[in-house]
């Protein structure tokens, strides 16, 4: 308060006649931040050629499986963030413990094989 006048907010207005202070309270609005967001081309693409090879396998066996790699290869092209483990499939729909398993298995015979996975090269992000 200074002299019968509340300062609050940029600009103080004394009305003349009034025994009332009339503050302004059209504050600058601060710059509105966008949020950046991250758009996934092909987000599990590792998982995703994993599959489609064992899906290819069970219909050329014509296994009964070939039905759950489809649902799970379905399943895996709908979900728009990276996975990194096959225990992460598991929130998906037509995921099982055996694929989940198979997953687990193949990604430590890909790391045997190529070393560590480079994540970056996997999960393509759009521009």
């Amino acid at each position: 308060v200074n002299n019968g006048a509340l300062v609050i907010g940029v600009q103080v207005v004394q009305v003349s006649n009034s025994p009332y202070t009339t503050v302004n309270m059209s504050l600058q609005t601060p710059p509105k931040k966008k949020r950046i967001k991250r758009v996934y081309r092909h987000p599990n693409s590792l998982f995703e050629k994993w599959l489609q090879e064992w899906y290819d396998e069970a219909k050329a066996r014509e296994s009964q499986m070939k039905f759950n790699y489809a649902r799970a290869i379905k399943s895996l092209r709908l979900f728009p963030l990276p996975l990194y483990r096959g225990a992460d499939c598991k929130v998906l729909s037509g995921f099982g413990d055996k694929i989940c398993q198979q997953i687990e298995r193949r990604m430590e015979k890909h790391i045997q094989e190529f070393g560590p996975i480079d994540w970056e090269e996997y999960h393509q992000v759009s521009s």
